[in-house]
């Protein structure tokens, strides 16, 4: 051929490769076989949850399966996985004690206002 490939019409261009396919083959690229992908779940979302989820696969490029399965794996591999139980708990004692400082601190502000409470000396 007379011409460089960066002077051909896109018509030549493609004559030229495929006269040329046998010789443009390099060396074999190994690939990793997807692992076989037999269970299935199903979950239960809102609308817009689900447009949530669709728009992060696109963003992220995936599927939607694809990228719920990604995020999912790298939730349950996660540290910092929510347990609500224990955040249920938590919750309840943070309550109680918070709920026993406000008595506490109405307690201070009854006494101090009765002269029950007086300055340490200097």
């Amino acid at each position: 051929m007379s011409k460089q490939p960066e002077e051909m019409s896109q018509a030549e261009l493609a004559d030229f490769y495929y006269s040329e396919r046998h010789d443009l083959v390099g060396e074999p690229v190994p690939t990793l076989s997807p692992a076989k992908l037999d269970v299935m779940f199903s979950v239960r979302v809102s609308t817009e949850e689900a447009a949530a989820i669709r728009a992060g696969a696109g963003k992220a490029g995936l599927s939607v399966s694809a990228f719920m399965r990604q995020v999912a794996l790298s939730a349950a591999s996660s540290e910092e996985a929510v347990d609500l139980e224990r955040l249920r708990r938590d919750a309840g004692q943070l309550q109680k004690l918070l709920t026993a400082m406000v008595t506490v601190a109405a307690e201070v502000v009854s006494l101090a206002s009765a002269g029950g409470i007086k300055k340490p000396p200097a």
